[in-house]
């Protein structure tokens, strides 16, 4: 009992002490103070929060407010960065898209003619239709259908007109297969023959022609004389389905010549003064042609259709106009102007003139259904740059076919989707042909010797070839890959024209003839 009251009596005493520590250890605090921990604090306002802690509060929140003003300041001042920077964008933007404007508008000021770029400055008469002169220069931006551009303004086409037919002139020279009254024996034996046992050769009657001038005629292809001896030197014959064309002298001035190849008959055109440089596309024919006076330099180019008698000029603007091509209803020429020249086209259906190239270098040029091929030169650089464009007057686009620092002949011709050309220059020419389709160009000539006046038809070129010393005419085939010597005379023969199986070109033999050679293989 003893021990169980002393364990009670110590753990009294224990619990006393620790409560009597704790009291004496927390003061008292009489208002306007608290109690706060330990501590006595001022509480001026009764709202049990020290006055103490309530300034630190107010300038914690007077900071917050302060540095929330600098955070609002900075959101501005960044905001108006933002807009700064936005502005000198835009400003940049709208600068730039001014300078391309600008840039647009200086290249649409630039007209590139092939690999030729004209710098125009929007005047009148620079070959460069600008928005400004729409309406107000046609010798730029053309007329409308029916309408040709005389002295910079639109006026109707004039039309064509009847021409009488008592115009024509039927010439008769020696070897036009008819005995005329003004020929004999003696004096033509080509057309009228010799009397007994004579045999005519070279127009004279022989009774016997020595061996050595004896031959033997190739069955396979002829020579066929179609004009009086002493052509033109430099007239170029061109051959159709039904006519060859030609340009002679005649009391000392040029006329058309045509020779029907039906009736082997020729026909001096007209008594119209300076006539020459024909081309011909069936029973259409084109030259240029000089008759009417203005009181200037001035060549035009006039059109006839055969069967109808009808004929007329196709623009009566005043210039240089020359080698008119004619395919279909596409007639097409080139016209001097004050730098280089300009390439025209006249369709026959809208009798509409457009203006394809202004102030080039042109070389050549040739027309066939929808294309037009011309080429051209460039000297800004040094060798001179040489280019050859087909033109799809459809579409209205061209393609550049050839670019090459080598030298182009003048002729170049298209038939279908093939072009012939020549290039090199001096003895060192080639003949090459370009397709369409296969955009190949291959090249059918190897050897030494000079070749100009490359002409096509169908699968058959045919050029003036100088290897043998003097002109003569070849021919290659595209489809057997073979080339032929087709006349090799001793004189020269010059300026084919193909058409079918019929070759016609001018022949130096007997003082300038025009003759035809016919394949029959």
């Amino acid at each position: 009992m003893k021990i169980q009251y002393s364990i009670a009596s110590s753990v009294f005493i224990l619990v006393l002490f620790v409560f009597l520590s704790g009291c004496l250890g927390q003061p008292t605090c009489n208002k306007p103070y608290i109690l706060v921990g330990t501590d006595c604090c001022l509480d001026s306002n009764n709202n049990s929060i020290c006055d103490n802690d309530e300034t630190q509060i107010g300038q914690h929140n007077q900071t917050e407010e302060q540095n929330l003003s600098q955070q609002q300041v900075q959101n501005q001042t960044a905001q108006q960065n933002i807009s700064a920077q936005q502005n000198q964008s835009v400003q940049q933007n709208q600068t730039t898209q001014n300078q391309t404007a600008q840039n647009q508008t200086t290249e649409n000021q630039t007209q590139e003619t092939g690999n030729t770029t004209l710098e125009t400055t929007s005047v009148c008469g620079d070959g460069s239709c600008d928005a400004s002169e729409s309406s107000s220069c046609c010798s730029d931006c053309g007329c409308a259908a029916g309408q040709t551009c005389v002295n910079n303004s639109c006026s109707a086409f004039q039309g064509f007109k009847q021409i009488p037919q008592i115009d024509f002139k039927l010439i008769q020279f020696c070897g036009d297969g008819v005995c005329n009254n003004n020929e004999n024996s003696s004096t033509c034996c080509d057309d009228c023959g010799c009397s007994g046992k004579f045999t005519c050769y070279n127009n004279t009657c022989l009774s016997k022609i020595p061996f050595t001038q004896m031959y033997t005629l190739n069955l396979s292809s002829y020579d066929v004389k179609l004009s009086s001896d002493s052509v033109a030197e430099g007239t170029r014959p061109k051959i159709s389905e039904f006519y060859v064309a030609w340009h002679d002298y005649i009391s000392a001035k040029p006329h058309i010549m045509l020779y029907n190849l039906k009736t082997s008959k020729v026909v001096q055109l007209s008594n119209a003064t300076s006539e020459y440089g024909p081309d011909i596309f069936a029973k259409r024919l084109v030259w240029e042609d000089g008759r009417r006076p203005t009181g200037a330099e001035n060549i035009d180019i006039y059109y006839y259709d055969i069967p109808n008698g009808v004929e007329g000029i196709l623009t009566t603007r005043i210039g240089y106009k020359h080698s008119p091509k004619i395919d279909g209803d596409t007639i097409v020429w080139s016209e001097q102007a004050s730098s280089g020249e300009n390439l025209y086209m006249f369709n026959l259906v809208s009798k509409q003139e457009t203006k394809l190239l202004s102030g080039a270098n042109i070389i050549g040029y040739d027309v066939w259904g929808n294309n037009i091929a011309w080429s051209m030169f460039t000297c800004n650089t040094n060798p001179c740059t040489y280019n050859i464009y087909v033109y799809n007057t459809v579409t209205k686009k061209s393609q550049k076919i050839l670019d090459t620092q080598s030298p182009l002949d003048y002729s170049l011709r298209i038939y279908g989707n093939k072009t012939v050309y020549i290039v090199g220059s001096g003895t060192n020419t080639q003949v090459n042909v370009y397709d369409l389709n296969t955009k190949l160009t291959t090249q059918i000539t190897s050897g030494a010797g000079q070749k100009v006046d490359a002409v096509l038809y169908n699968n058959t070129v045919v050029w003036a070839d100088k290897r043998n010393g003097n002109w003569d005419i070849y021919s290659y085939d595209l489809v057997q890959k073979a080339e032929k010597a087709l006349v090799t005379e001793t004189h020269d023969q010059k300026y084919p024209d193909i058409y079918g199986n019929k070759i016609v070109y001018l022949d130096a033999r007997n003082n300038r003839n025009i003759y035809m050679y016919v394949k029959m293989d």
